[in-house]
């Protein structure tokens, strides 16, 4: 019997019975760190290290993101050591700032992706594609909108009144 702490992997994302990500993060920085080192001791060139950190290193890892819960810092961790081999091969010193490594061409910056952006991103789309099944009309966007429009009718209710509503709809 596995304990509930103890990770599993669920299409390639490891979870626990408790949810906790850390074992997926630790996956993740684990994971970005190999792929960049290897990349790192490689003889690519500096444009080509900027299009293997987008393919292989965000793309492996902005899999999990929509299942996965990161905070800023894990989300700060990942993107340093992205940056870390962009700065490298492009023969930046590691004091060179991360605001430029990022910054798009047009502002005279390297265009190296930032996986904060990319969480964001890939989150929203789920989010949006969880809501907006079938053109809005979804089971779950049909209850997510009748809640949300009961919640916003009980918030302008009296808080006597939606306890009375509350504890009728209790018995």
């Amino acid at each position: 019997m596995q304990a509930p702490t103890d990770p599993f992997r669920y299409l390639g994302v490891l979870l626990t019975m408790t949810l906790d990500w850390r074992p997926e993060m630790r996956r993740l920085t684990t994971l970005a760190a190999e792929r960049c080192t290897a990349i790192r001791q490689s003889f690519a060139t500096a444009p080509q290290t900027l299009r293997m950190v987008r393919s292989t290193v965000a793309g492996a890892l902005a899999y999990s993101f929509p299942s996965v819960a990161c905070s800023p810092a894990d989300l700060a961790a990942l993107d340093s050591i992205c940056t870390s081999v962009v700065k490298h091969k492009f023969g930046l010193m590691r004091c060179a700032p991360t605001a430029l490594v990022m910054a798009p061409h047009e502002l005279n910056g390297l265009d190296c992706p930032s996986l904060a952006v990319e969480y964001h991103t890939r989150n929203a789309q789920a989010l949006r594609a969880a809501l907006d099944d079938g053109g809005g009309q979804s089971k779950l966007a049909v209850f997510s909108k009748a809640t949300l429009l009961e919640q916003a009718l009980q918030a302008m209710q009296s808080p006597i009144s939606a306890l009375r509503t509350i504890l009728a709809d209790s018995s």
